[in-house]
């Protein structure tokens, strides 16, 4: 089952995101924050991250940097 890593600040969005997603087969994990994004890559491996620019502790922009830095895994 594909791991799929949710990060936006929008919790109605995630919920959407997450029911549809895993209809179709795939283990979604959410972060509303950068810091709970970095948490959840600390554990098992992800296969894509869907990120969200927009975040209340650290802009999307660096984030994606920061996971790139530590991750291969594809980031939208």
């Amino acid at each position: 089952m594909p791991r799929l890593l949710l990060v936006d600040d929008d919790r109605f969005i995630l919920r959407s995101l997450e029911k549809l997603l895993a209809a179709e087969g795939y283990y979604c994990q959410t972060a509303v924050t950068a810091e709970e994004a970095r948490r959840a890559l600390d554990g098992d491996p992800f296969d894509l991250v869907l990120l969200d620019v927009g975040l209340p502790d650290q802009d999307g922009f660096s984030l994606c940097r920061q996971i790139r830095a530590r991750h291969r895994m594809p980031i939208l």
